[in-house]
């Protein structure tokens, strides 16, 4: 069964809030947002974020429906892929931990055929952790790619009745600076976490080389 690709540019809330594919087939949108962005989990606390910092930095503020920690997102920073998947499709599973690990599978294999050494699926559960809570991409989930203890690829899931929604992301480039300056934080503890974050990101290159090795992977 073939992909339908659809390129979308504008906000992250907008993106975020996103509705369905109009018809029962399987698409991924390749997103790219208009301004940088801090997202918020779907449950977090909209005070971990210094809005007002924020406000000066030109950072919108969003929140996504899926669960886990702040990501960052800026324009170029990303790659950010959507896929959904209508109900009744052969890929579908109903075990939300295991429903994820195809994708994740095809993200290892793209990082692979780009260089990236090591590349591997995490099967377990959501790991969580202090920093975890707080940050997305300092943690672990189901069906998201690691090299050794570096995160490339994060993975969300949002399911309806009719759809699952796969949001996947890998960084081209990871300056944690630059979400932890729009954190309601002190200065000491924005240094500290600066560096606590620094080398959880591994970074896999230009987004439409991404982009192009993922969907090549696509089952």
């Amino acid at each position: 069964m073939s992909w339908r690709i659809e390129r979308v540019w504008g906000d992250a809330s907008g993106l975020h809030g996103a509705l369905p594919p109009e018809r029962a087939e399987r698409v991924v949108r390749i997103l790219e947002i208009a301004q940088p962005c801090v997202v918020l989990g779907s449950s977090q606390d909209g005070a971990v974020i210094d809005h007002e910092r924020a406000a000066a930095c030109g950072v919108s503020v969003a929140r996504r429906r899926s669960g886990g920690g702040v990501v960052w997102m800026a324009p170029g920073d990303q790659c950010w892929l959507d896929i959904w998947l209508p109900a009744g499709d052969s890929l579908w599973v109903d075990d939300v931990v295991r429903g994820a690990f195809w994708a994740g599978e095809a993200w290892a294999t793209a990082a692979a055929s780009i260089g990236v050494v090591g590349a591997q699926v995490h099967t377990g559960g959501l790991a969580r952790s202090p920093l975890a809570d707080l940050v997305c991409f300092a943690g672990r989930g189901p069906g998201e790619v690691f090299a050794g203890e570096q995160k490339l690829t994060g993975i969300s899931q949002r399911r309806t009745r009719d759809w699952v929604r796969l949001q996947t992301m890998a960084y081209r480039v990871w300056e944690p600076e630059r979400l932890v300056e729009v954190l309601a934080l002190t200065e000491r503890r924005r240094t500290e976490l600066s560096a606590e974050l620094k080398d959880t990101v591994l970074p896999l290159g230009a987004p439409d080389v991404i982009a192009d090795a993922v969907m090549g992977c696509l089952p």
